[in-house]
């Protein structure tokens, strides 16, 4: 099943806006949790298209996320301050 129309649009105008979103955001600085927030731009963007890629696969797409995925970014995960835990900014970016 091939999905587009509306669908596609607006999937591709909520990537560029997450995408303006994180643009001046150093990769360092992904997992840094200021005023005492806990889901950090990492885990975001992880979990934003860890959940995009679930429903893609119910619209049979077949497209895998890397392996680890579902545990650092799915239901139930923990986000952590260590940077060396998640996917470089440009992996990111890219799976989403």
């Amino acid at each position: 099943m091939k999905i587009s129309g509306p669908i596609v649009t607006s999937l591709r105008m909520n990537r560029q806006l997450t995408e303006n979103f994180v643009a001046d955001l150093d990769d360092a600085r992904l997992t840094q949790q200021p005023a005492d927030v806990i889901n950090h731009a990492a885990w975001q963007l992880g979990h934003i298209t860890f959940s995009l890629n679930g429903a893609c696969q119910l619209a049979r797409g077949d497209y895998r996320l890397p392996d680890g995925w579902a545990k650092l970014f799915g239901a139930g995960s923990q986000p952590t301050s260590d940077r060396a835990s998640y996917p470089s900014k440009a992996c990111l970016i890219e799976e989403l």
